[in-house]
């Protein structure tokens, strides 16, 4: 709790170091100590809209507002010249590659405030397959078919992932933080007596 701020509802609650909120960026009432903002490298904001005409919940130009950008699901090989034409198209000049750092103005003339800014552009690196329960039948590991179920905002890397060691049968491809239902589980039940030998694959936060 910091000087100043509204007391803990829970008197019993210990003080805390640290607080990480998620999805805080667009509230500007909210002074954090450090921003860290990820942008998705095939939905940059610069490419993107406001709601609800896009997928944008604040101005494009408040990336340059962040403490620290953080662009996911990059190419596993991505060049230097990418990198810079990637933080300029987001409004950041003098990229360095190598420092992972350049910089980013706001407002235009003698208003213009600038600072440092950092962007770490990252890609993700898949793990093996596991059992949900330990009496998963390890025989499925070594099917070549597969039903897909996943609930993220975008499953694409994934799919395309899966796709170089199985043939996906029939993929269920449900909003982020999707709350299953019945009739999910029941049309999941179905596909899988339509191939009885596929195995069911889905990600670790589904």
């Amino acid at each position: 709790e910091k000087k100043g701020g509204r007391k803990c509802w829970n008197k019993d609650f210990p003080a805390s170091d640290l607080i990480v909120l998620d999805d805080a960026f667009q509230y500007r009432r909210l002074k954090a100590d450090k921003n860290i903002v990820l942008v998705d490298y095939y939905r940059p904001v610069n490419k993107d809209h406001l709601l609800p005409m896009g997928r944008l919940r604040d101005l494009p130009s408040r990336v340059l507002d962040a403490d620290v950008i953080i662009v996911t699901k990059c190419p596993c090989e991505l060049e230097d010249e990418e990198k810079i034409a990637f933080a300029a198209g987001l409004g950041v000049k003098d990229f360095d590659p190598r420092l992972c750092v350049g910089k980013a103005c706001r407002g235009r003339g003698k208003k213009a405030v600038c600072h440092e800014a950092r962007i770490f552009f990252t890609g993700i690196t898949y793990g093996q397959s596991h059992g949900v329960y330990s009496t998963s039948d390890p025989r499925y590991f070594y099917s070549k078919r597969l039903i897909l179920v996943t609930g993220i905002a975008k499953d694409t890397p994934l799919r395309n992932y899966l796709s170089d060691y199985y043939k996906i049968e029939k993929r269920f491809n449900f909003p982020d933080h999707h709350k299953y239902t019945t009739s999910d589980i029941q049309k999941i039940r179905a596909c899988l007596k339509k191939y009885p030998t596929a195995a069911i694959a889905t990600t670790e936060k589904d």
